[in-house]
């Protein structure tokens, strides 16, 4: 496996690990309350995740099919706002189900690229108009990242630990 291979699924398993010790720190009676990311609650924050760890599955999709994937990035709040409350009824555990899922199917699609889709002037990032890791970063493990330092000062700032 490449060294840029295994460096993407490498970040994508530690900041997922990491984004799940801090939720598992989080106590039940906490998961619904709002201000960890603005009004949004913890269950609310994986709703949110688990729609953008599915984003560049679909660019992946479209690009391996030769095709460009248009976005309107003119609006990511309003598509975050929409995502978040067609999700509203689902319990926490649903969700945080529906975020591994997510993230299992991310991992294997990364896996299932050859080495070399990873490398910046590889065909595939061509056509993504991006490396691999550029288009899943932002939306996978650098919004992990993101979104767990937003969890642990909600933590720090409350007693709102297990």
């Amino acid at each position: 496996m490449s060294t840029a291979k295994t460096t993407v699924l490498a970040m994508h398993r530690r900041e997922y690990d990491a984004l799940n010790d801090v939720l598992d720190r989080v106590a039940p009676e906490h998961r619904d309350e709002p201000g960890v990311c603005g009004k949004w609650s913890i269950r609310q924050m994986l709703a949110h995740m688990s729609f953008w760890n599915l984003y560049p599955l679909m660019m992946l999709e479209y690009a391996l099919g030769g095709r460009t994937f248009d976005f309107d990035h003119a609006d990511d709040e309003a598509v975050n706002v929409r995502n978040v409350a067609a999700r509203e009824g689902f319990s926490f555990d649903t969700l945080r189900t529906e975020f591994d899922v997510t993230f299992q199917a991310v991992m294997s699609a990364l896996e299932a690229l050859p080495d070399e889709e990873f490398e910046p002037d590889s065909p595939l990032a061509q056509m993504l108009g991006d490396s691999v890791d550029g288009v899943f970063a932002n939306n996978t493990y650098a919004h992990y990242a993101e979104h767990r330092f937003q969890i642990e000062a909600w933590l720090d700032a409350a007693d709102n630990n297990v």
